[in-house]
């Protein structure tokens, strides 16, 4: 009897062991409780290579292997609970006041660019001038205006609600980047004065559980814009909204950052209440192409964006005949297509970037 119950007990624990397995062969999934800001994988299909297939498909498994997503999910809440601590670190920091802030080494590694560690020499800000004149050369010669946009990462703005362990050492990146850029020629616009001086008036710019700026530090950021583009299209006037009159929504839960650290509960996220202004026509929406039209007499505009301008989608729209949007992370491409410039024609191009990724446009390419 015993025998047969050491056989059993052998049978189900290899049966245990085996279960995520058989689950994720045969495509049983529950719902996700996790964002690791990654892409979703695919999973594999057999095309007749058994060796590039079982690679293929041991790749997709670790990954997506049935149960990974909840045995995180508890461990983070676990985590978060007892000991109050980010269950992501190398991705999300917990800060002062329930901010939190976002510090993948691998996606700009902001917090290290905050503290001056990140390493520039004079070669590195020559190549990246070089880039930049470049373009702006090509573009001038067909009478297009170009404006470089950098909007200010979350912890430049409010870096006293980051933990006093972290401490600003030295000069940013951007310190370094745009005063050079200015310096010779390149037509850049700052928003971190026009953000850091408003923090004080308002309650939030920013969103305490998300990487990016609320509605209400986009306006401020795409007034900074337009003030300057109208010194050259005398047609382009800024929008005044009354900001006094502004008010928030209930706090909830929310974020990507809070959705990074994949906890339960994280209920500090909340937005700005904004009616905006809409003079033009939104067409083709999609996530990575964006088209509006707007009154005729008005100039057109190609904007090169990431994620932060998408609350600048509602605001700048307004000002142009049509706009083109690309969602396109030149740092990462190391390239700009100039057909696709050629094929638009704009009057204006904008590259908008968040701060972080400044210090990686050296070494680019204007095919």
């Amino acid at each position: 009897m015993k025998s047969y119950l050491k056989i059993f007990y052998i049978v189900m624990f290899i049966l245990f062991l085996c279960f995520p397995t058989f689950m994720t062969f045969f495509n049983v999934k529950i719902n996700a409780m996790i964002d690791e800001k990654s892409a979703t994988s695919i999973r594999p299909q057999y095309e007749g290579n058994i060796i590039k297939y079982i690679k293929a498909y041991n790749k997709y498994y670790k990954k997506n292997y049935f149960g990974r997503d909840s045995a995180i999910y508890i461990y983070n809440n676990i985590r978060f609970l007892l000991l109050n601590e980010s269950p992501v670190p190398e991705k999300v920091i917990i800060g002062k006041d329930n901010w939190l802030f976002f510090c993948d080494k691998k996606d700009g590694n902001s917090i290290v660019d905050y503290q001056g560690y990140s390493e520039l020499n004079s070669d590195d800000l020559e190549k990246i001038y070089v880039w930049f004149k470049s373009f702006n050369d090509w573009l001038h010669q067909r009478n297009i205006k170009f404006y470089f946009v950098v909007a200010p990462d979350k912890q430049t703005v409010y870096y006293d609600k980051l933990p006093d362990t972290i401490k600003k050492v030295n000069a940013t990146a951007a310190d370094k980047i745009i005063p050079y850029l200015i310096n010779r020629g390149i037509p850049v616009i700052d928003l971190r004065s026009v953000l850091l001086e408003s923090k004080n008036l308002y309650e939030e710019l920013y969103y305490k559980t998300d990487t990016h700026w609320n509605k209400l530090g986009a306006y401020l950021g795409y007034k900074k814009i337009i003030e300057r583009v109208s010194q050259d299209f005398i047609n382009v006037k800024p929008i005044n909204y009354n900001l006094a009159a502004i008010k928030y929504s209930n706090r909830e839960n929310g974020g990507d950052l809070a959705k990074m650290m994949g906890i339960s509960k994280y209920p500090h996220y909340r937005d700005v209440i904004f009616q905006y202004t809409t003079n033009y026509t939104l067409e083709t929406p999609s996530d990575t192409i964006i088209n509006t039209s707007g009154k005729s007499y008005l100039p057109k505009a190609m904007i090169y964006r990431d994620s932060f301008t998408s609350s600048l989608v509602p605001l700048l729209s307004n000002h142009f005949s049509c706009c083109h949007y690309v969602m396109k992370y030149i740092h990462i491409e190391k390239k700009i297509d100039k057909n696709e410039i050629e094929e638009i024609k704009p009057d204006i191009l904008m590259l908008i970037i968040v701060e972080r990724y400044l210090k990686y446009y050296k070494g680019l390419e204007i095919e």
